[in-house]
Order: C-alpha cells, then structure tokens, then sequence
C-alpha cells in the first residue's frame, strides 16, 4: 500500500506538470482512499469473499490516461520558463487535478480496505481480541 502511494506520488509529479506545484494532492487523495476502504471493511468481514476488481481497472485507467495526455510545459523558445507564465501541453489543470485526485483516491481504496480485512486474523495471531 505504501509502496503504491509512493510511487503515484513520484511518477505523476514527473508526469503531469500541475502535480509538481500542487505536490500533495496525490498524498492527500491516497490518504482519503486509505481512510474510506478503511471505513467500508470496517464491518463484518469476509476473508474468503474476494475483493472486487475495479481498482487495478482504475489505475490501468490511470495510467493509460497521464501516459496519453501529459501535461509537459512548452519550450520552444530559449527564454526563462517561470511557473507562472508558462504554456503547458494537454489537459487543462480544472480537469487534470480532480481526475488524478478522485482516481488515486479510488486505488488506494481497495487498497485500505484489502489491509482492513487483515487486522482481525493479524489479532488473533497475537492472542488479542478484534
């Protein structure tokens, strides 16, 4: 789980332009997809239902979209690039920003919730109740 929240945060800040003014959008959308599949197994589990899959669809999905459109600046000319005054290439940033954030959110979901579900055997394994 925090191996794949890392590497989100490092490979779309090298990807999408925006990212790397805005660095912990990608942070704080993962923290909220740890939070909700945290809250959504909080329930009576069980282990031996599999998790859906939608998750690996969403990040492929993810992927496929910064990998299509990324957001790269334009350097066409010589001069000194300030962030401000910059012309970027692909998605608008209304559009870039709350894609990644509701898409990391969703990965990291199914994520907290796989961890969710191992707490109780984990538990038990010590002798403590859950």
């Amino acid at each position: 789980m925090l191996f794949l929240e890392l590497a989100l945060i490092r490979w779309l800040g090298a990807e999408v332009l925006h990212l790397s003014y805005f660095s912990n959008f990608v942070l704080l959308g993962s923290f909220l997809g740890v939070g909700l599949g945290f809250l959504r197994a909080a329930g009576p589990t069980h282990p031996d239902r599999p998790l859906p899959l939608y998750s690996p669809v969403v990040l492929l999905g993810l992927v496929g979209f910064v990998s299509a459109y990324p957001v790269t600046v334009d350097r066409s000319g010589a001069e000194l690039i300030f962030f401000t005054s910059l012309g970027t290439n692909g998605p608008p940033i209304w559009l870039t920003l709350p894609a990644v954030f509701l898409a990391v959110a969703a990965v990291l979901r199914w994520s907290g919730r796989a961890r969710r579900r191992l707490f109780p055997a984990a538990a038990a394994a010590r002798g403590l109740s859950a």
